[in-house]
């Protein structure tokens, strides 16, 4: 959401979830060059529950002519995968924090006032979902989930 203030834009700080939901791997280099007749494969986290499901039906069928699709579980992610690092999110997991603004291609994407960021973003899939060169992120609004929530237990 964007808010007009004078002439200064500022972005209404929301709490959202980036959900790695999972990672590119480039076709193999033979002497140097990558073959182009095979496409990057998107290994995507498999049975991290509902939410990371959604994403991931989404991203396959957005997706389905560009990458190759494996399945991979959150519970191999290594101890080197750090939320304190530039986009370091293992698979199946996630990092809550304060919406800076919407993705842009070409951008890194942040939250938290640039406390943690991707690398560069190369896509973006119905303003949900970002791909950088390494990585698969969802963007996922926590308020609406509680609202969804609430809604469901009809209160």
């Amino acid at each position: 959401m964007i808010q007009s203030v004078g002439t200064v834009k500022t972005y209404m700080t929301k709490e959202i979830e980036i959900l790695k939901i999972g990672s590119i791997i480039s076709p193999v280099r033979i002497n140097g060059m990558y073959d182009t007749s095979f496409k990057p494969t998107a290994m995507v986290v498999h049975g991290a529950g509902s939410v990371y499901d959604y994403y991931i039906s989404i991203l396959r069928e957005e997706c389905k002519n560009d990458y190759n699709f494996l399945k991979t579980d959150k519970s191999i992610i290594l101890e080197r995968f750090s939320t304190r690092v530039a986009g370091r999110i293992g698979e199946g997991h996630s990092y809550v924090g304060k919406y800076d603004g919407p993705p842009q291609v070409g951008k890194s994407f942040t939250l938290g006032n640039g406390s943690w960021s991707t690398t560069v973003v190369v896509n973006i899939i119905n303003d949900d979902i970002i791909i950088t060169r390494n990585s698969i992120y969802a963007i996922h609004d926590v308020s609406k989930m509680r609202d969804k929530k609430l809604k469901d237990l009809g209160i």
